[in-house]
């Protein structure tokens, strides 16, 4: 193709060489790309992958040891491709909020690159490198679940180079506490939801103990009381009513005597026998 990211295949073909000589593929700064022999009749064909450079026209020149020599600035032995800016990477594909990203890029314009995600602007920036690369990494914030879209832009002229999109998950943020007795109050806090959307928490073999609307920004809190369940981790589920988003978290129920009665039934006997032993020591 005439233009293309880095590492995609460019094919150059060339006629009215010299037969039989080493034809010198020079691309951009990277001088011999690659090098093939030409035909008898003064043809070549060569591939070769484009090169970590910036973005932006390249030259792409070919040329015999004698050419270079005598020829260099012949029409012809030079045209041009256009690398196009790319990420390359971006890891994880998914998350939720509060987890790291990492975005690579390449073919990138040497300054500063600005990274929109989701309808967050600018949630990180960073330098691209001399040879057109770029690397930073950001944490999700609060945001509605679903696609997001990940653009770069170089800050210099705003120009959009290139686009990608990140799949944003439920998560549970808090539980407050993580362990109680029976009738204890708990609150759950959660994010990655749909803009008002409703909620319903099950806890354990309680099923929908809680229901709440999300946000705006796609969080909730909500408490209730732990319901009267055995010993032990119990799980917490939000699940969303629109998009059937779900997460999962556990609380522990501790054991709890809850009722004493009659709280005197030793006292009695007692006091009774401290009556009996005076009215011994009265008599004597």
């Amino acid at each position: 193709p005439i233009s293309g990211s880095v590492s995609t295949q460019v094919t150059v073909e060339g006629v009215g060489f010299d037969a039989n000589q080493t034809v010198q593929i020079d691309f951009g700064t990277h001088q011999t790309i690659t090098t093939v022999l030409s035909a008898p009749s003064g043809t070549f064909s060569s591939t070769f992958l484009v090169s970590t450079q910036t973005w932006g026209i390249k030259e792409i020149t070919a040329s015999t040891t004698n050419e270079q020599n005598i020829y260099k600035n012949r029409q012809g032995e030079t045209t041009t491709f256009s690398i196009l800016s790319k990420i390359i990477i971006f890891t994880p594909t998914l998350g939720v909020a509060n987890d790291l990203v990492t975005i690579e890029g390449t073919g990138f314009d040497s300054g500063t690159v600005r990274i929109d995600f989701g309808n967050n602007q600018t949630i990180t920036s960073t330098i691209v490198l001399g040879n057109g690369t770029f690397s930073a990494t950001f944490t999700i914030d609060g945001q509605p679940s679903g696609q997001k879209v990940i653009t770069c832009i170089h800050t210099t002229n705003e120009l959009s180079l290139d686009t990608t999109s990140f799949d944003i998950k439920a998560k549970i943020g808090t539980i407050t506490p993580s362990f109680g007795t029976v009738s204890s109050e708990v609150t759950v806090e959660g994010t990655g939801y749909a803009g008002a959307e409703p909620i319903s928490i099950f806890f354990g073999t309680t099923e929908t103990i809680a229901t709440t609307l999300a946000g705006p920004g796609g969080t909730f809190s909500v408490t209730f009381l732990v319901s009267t369940q055995t010993y032990g981790t119990k799980t917490i589920t939000t699940l969303g009513g629109t998009n059937n988003g779900s997460a999962v978290s556990s609380f522990q129920i501790l054991s709890n005597i809850i009722l004493r009665e009659p709280d005197n039934v030793l006292s009695e006997p007692i006091l009774l026998l401290k009556a009996q032993a005076l009215m011994i020591l009265l008599s004597i």
